[in-house]
């Protein structure tokens, strides 16, 4: 428990020289050549913790995301979000994480720190952010906590979907980092 608390204090520094000591390894990335309406990356090796990196460009309307593990979209997903600091709010029963970031006619960039043990239910903090083009238009962020009720199988697959009227634009990438804590 102490690996994952050193996780998520540390957010992504860890990836880029911080001063955790754990051996992260790259499971698995997919950046698309054209427009889509999901990224997914497929069969990756299961690790306990996983650090996940969403980005997307939008093109020809607004663009958002949800993840959903292992293809299942059945009602087995919780959470409770908020946006900018503000209320919390909570939903249960989705098919899917919810948005990570909002919907925008601009850029998202999201990552995922997941815990990832089999018998376990996945539970992850999702920090997201979107983008608004101009200097006049802060951008907003989203802070998600939630967990996947699975209790059988670690996550080996991941896929991002927009459910915003545009599509995500080539250049928009799915990246996936694991490590077993050692």
């Amino acid at each position: 428990m102490e690996v994952l608390r050193k996780i998520m204090r540390a957010g992504p520094r860890f990836l880029c020289g911080g001063s955790i000591e754990l051996s992260w390894e790259l499971l698995g990335s997919n950046t698309l050549t054209g427009t889509a309406d999901y990224i997914e990356v497929a069969s990756f090796t299961a690790k306990k913790y996983l650090y996940v990196e969403f980005y997307a460009i939008g093109s020809g309307g607004t663009i958002n995301c949800s993840m959903t593990f292992n293809g299942v979209t059945t009602q087995s997903y919780a959470i409770r979000e908020n946006i900018n600091g503000g209320s919390d709010s909570t939903n249960v029963n989705l098919s899917n994480t919810d948005n990570l970031t909002g919907t925008v006619t601009g850029n998202i960039f999201a990552y995922l720190n997941i815990l990832n043990v089999a018998d376990m239910q996945k539970l992850f903090i999702s920090h997201g952010i979107e983008n608004v083009a101009g200097s006049s238009n802060a951008p907003d962020r989203k802070e998600l906590f939630g967990k996947w009720v699975e209790t059988s199988n670690p996550i080996t697959t991941i896929r991002a979907t927009n459910g915003g009227g545009g599509d995500y634009s080539a250049t928009s990438a799915l990246v996936i980092y694991g490590t077993d804590g050692t």
